[in-house]
């Protein structure tokens, strides 16, 4: 989880009107978690937590329990790109997606700041 992810997501946190208070507090128990940790295993670790809690985060600003990002073949999208299944890949329907990132992180911040509010 890189800074500019995490500022990212502070970000979003700070001027969201949505209840999201137990999210905001789980986001930044995990930013602490990973600041505190000095084993490559144990940043792993809270990063996998942090994903976790952005997956949330992106469901809950959305309202869409079922969404997750993936590597998905974009067919049909208008001005769609060529497919690159490196490239991470969220669509909330009818929101003017898909939502992409290089990254799983990126891709989901990108969703969230796109969410309506």
């Amino acid at each position: 989880m890189t800074p500019e992810i995490i500022a990212r997501v502070d970000a979003w946190l700070a001027h969201s009107t949505r209840p999201v208070l137990w999210l905001n507090l789980d986001w930044r128990t995990a930013c602490l978690a990973l600041a505190d940790r000095q084993t490559d295993r144990g940043r792993a670790s809270c990063e996998a937590a942090m994903t976790g809690i952005l997956v949330a985060l992106v469901r809950e600003a959305w309202g869409m329990p079922n969404l997750r990002p993936g590597h998905y073949q974009r067919i049909g999208f208008p001005g769609s790109r060529p497919y690159r299944p490196e490239m991470w890949s969220i669509c909330p329907p009818e929101s003017g997606g898909p939502y992409e990132g290089e990254t799983e992180a990126e891709c989901l911040v990108v969703c969230l700041e796109a969410a309506p509010e």
